[in-house]
């Protein structure tokens, strides 16, 4: 039942309404008993929403439980299987309290719970601070001991806790309430504050007895969001928790919100295997809970080693708790340190850029050296290939696009470890045309402390690509600290798609007067692009080298709805028709003199869409429009794009959100 004081709180609160009155319970925030006797490493398990949204039942949750302890992670560590919002009937029962939806948990919750729990793992649960859940369910806001009390009945083990319908009370009081709760019951809760990285929460979250708190808005399975979204894709969100490590320990953890890896989601692109490598190592070294987010009833192969990799994991829970942080950053490459309890030092090379980039830093950067820089080495492993490898000081790594290098040091000669090797690519742009030939340099460094002998060098292409080496690609040796170098002629077939292509170079070598081998490999990308166009040429006719929008799909020779595209009354046979926010990119190589088009807001969205139109010449932008909206006349461009190899068209919104900005480009033209 509700206290008096909690009465006082509700007073005026509707559904959706406002307070009107407020008498803050929870004064002594700072004083409240904390919780950090539980998570003491990041909780690892699994949660409903980021997959299937409301699309939930107690048959999903029992055979998720299935497939966690049948695919290997329960075994890897996960643990906790968390049903998120959705649970719950639409009103509480005749005596305030929550019930399960009668359809999707028709035998309740502490069935499912004994089900979860037989299988050797733990149940979590969602509700919000606030009258509502987020998808305008019951919550929370004032039945705080009641509800926790039927968690702790039902055998709950993990509480999240969200912010939706708040009604204005203080987040401390909120939070504090529920953590009081929790911690009146005769259970063990881990208690996760989701508030999305409001109100300072990673300054007094453990106070109100938190485990875990977001620290970012919702993450989708995008590598980066534009910067009209709503949400946070994967390079947002390392941005927005990295600077927080110092709130994040054993017991109360900083929360960048659940794994993407895996999750397909219409209407987002998902990440590509690298990109989802990338993702899992960056929150494993940044100490956030590993949450997976994906059907794990379901997963491929890539997608289980990915969350079940037993060495990242361990960084994840090494018992230290520190959350790694970034040592440097030069441009897209970013070196990152996290010490280890034992002393080791967890290194991550994250390479946020286009393109493979060779990389990295020292043993004395790290700390491992002594104050007279005395060591006798440095074993490296490499928590993703596997391979040990041994080095004098440099740690470095040729990492793909998107992609990272995770490494665990420690000073040591271990027998057995070859000399670690490094490549260098110098294969001029990052782009080819069809049937273009392309020379390629390739560089490997010996940075170990012995010479590395019967050195071969291959470079393996995709199907269709021809690769001839332009110099010698055996070496008899490479002494400590020295490189070798050797070239490739490069050649994209006549007819291939446009896209990103992968080679492998492979370095094999002996150590040790010869009596070991190693071999050790990197990736190399071009991406292919269409022949430039030529004459008068319609870009709605001519193929785009990539293109991004921010809703619906770009319409050629009409607009994004499929109408006819009209400006101001004016109508179009040709053109383009997008959503704010786009861009568009064509490859020109020089070859065309003016880009000409008229634009503005397609009258199909009458009296609403506010864009503003930028052309963008390889990067630096040539002209950019006032703000446009619906009803304006058509805007005649006119642009010289003759030194201009890539052409962007972008539009953005006008500064009122991307509703309604529908934008055409029509009768746009490349002319010679």
């Amino acid at each position: 039942m509700l206290s008096e004081t909690r009465r006082t709180i509700l007073k005026g609160i509707g559904a959706f309404g406002a307070v009107s009155v407020i008498t803050n319970e929870f004064d002594q925030v700072s004083a409240y008993e904390t919780n950090d006797h539980l998570a003491q490493t990041p909780p690892m398990g699994w949660n409903s929403w980021n997959q299937f949204a409301c699309d939930i039942s107690a048959e999903l949750i029992k055979e998720t439980a299935d497939a966690m302890v049948e695919s290997g992670m329960r075994e890897a560590g996960y643990e906790y299987i968390n049903i998120d919002d959705c649970w719950m009937a639409s009103e509480r029962d005749d005596d305030g309290n929550l019930q399960p939806h009668p359809e999707r948990f028709p035998n309740g919750i502490e069935g499912v719970a004994e089900y979860v729990h037989d299988k050797g793992l733990k149940l979590g649960i969602y509700s919000s601070a606030g009258t509502r859940t987020c998808q305008g369910l019951p919550a929370s806001l004032g039945y705080e001991e009641q509800d926790a009390r039927s968690y702790a009945e039902w055998g709950v083990d993990y509480l999240k806790y969200d912010n939706c319908y708040n009604q204005g009370v203080d987040p401390r009081d909120r939070y504090a309430a529920m953590g009081k709760a929790l911690r009146k019951t005769d259970r063990d809760i881990v208690y996760s504050i989701c508030c999305w990285g409001k109100y300072d929460i990673y300054k007094w979250g453990a106070d109100v007895g938190g485990n875990l708190w977001r620290t970012t808005g919702d993450i989708k399975p995008v590598w980066n969001a534009n910067d009209s979204a709503w949400y946070e894709g994967i390079v947002d969100i390392i941005d927005l928790n990295e600077p927080l490590a110092q709130y994040a320990g054993p017991g109360h953890w900083n929360d960048p919100d659940m794994l993407e890896v895996g999750v397909e989601v219409e209407g987002y692109p998902g990440l590509s295997d690298r990109e989802a490598r990338a993702h899992f190592s960056m929150w494993a070294f940044m100490a956030a809970p590993l949450l997976a987010g994906n059907d794990i009833r379901d997963m491929d192969e890539t997608t289980q080693k990915i969350l079940t990799n037993e060495d990242v994991i361990a960084l994840n829970q090494d018992p230290a708790g520190v959350q790694g942080y970034r040592l440097t950053v030069d441009g897209k490459q970013e070196v990152w340190k996290k010490p280890l309890a034992n002393g080791d030092v967890a290194v991550a090379l994250f390479n946020r850029g286009d393109s493979t980039k060779t990389f990295g830093t020292t043993a004395e950067a790290l700390d491992l050296e002594d104050s007279a820089g005395n060591s006798s080495g440095f074993v490296v492993d490499d928590l993703w290939t596997k391979e040990t490898r041994f080095t004098r000081g440099p740690i470095k790594d040729s990492v793909p696009s998107h992609g990272v290098t995770l490494f665990r040091v420690r000073q040591g000669t271990p027998d057995d470890a070859p000399s670690a090797v490094t490549f260098d690519v110098d294969g001029g742009s990052d782009s080819i045309e069809r049937g273009e030939t392309r020379s390629v340099t390739v560089s490997l460094t010996n940075d170990g402390r012995t010479a590395v002998e019967d050195i071969e060098l291959n470079l393996d292409a995709p199907d269709g690509w021809n690769v001839s080496p332009q110099s010698a690609v055996t070496f008899d040796n490479a002494a400590p600290g020295k490189s070798i170098e050797t070239s490739w002629e490069v050649t994209a077939p006549e007819q291939i798609d446009q896209g990103e292509y992968e080679f492998t170079l492979h370095a094999s070598y002996t150590w040790d007067d010869g009596a070991k081998t190693a071999s050790t490999s990197t990736v190399w990308e071009l991406e292919t692009l269409p022949a430039p166009p030529t004459g008068e040429t319609y870009l709605s006719d001519h193929e785009w080298v990539d293109a991004t929008i921010g809703w619906g799909s770009i319409g050629l020779d009409e607009s994004v709805n499929g109408n006819v595209l009209t400006i101001g009354e004016a109508t179009y046979e040709k053109g383009i028709g997008t959503h704010a926010e786009s861009e568009i990119t064509y490859w020109l190589d020089g070859t065309m003199s003016q880009f000409v088009a008229d634009v503005g807001v397609d009258d199909e969205v009458t009296g609403k869409g506010t864009v503003r139109f930028s052309i963008v010449g390889d990067g630096e932008t040539l002209t950019e429009t006032d703000v446009l909206t619906n009803g304006d006349d058509p805007v005649s461009l006119s642009v010289d794009v003759s030194s201009v190899d890539k052409l962007t068209l972008v539009v953005t919104d006008g500064g009122d959100n991307i509703n309604y900005d529908h934008a055409d480009w029509a009768d746009a033209q490349v002319l010679e």
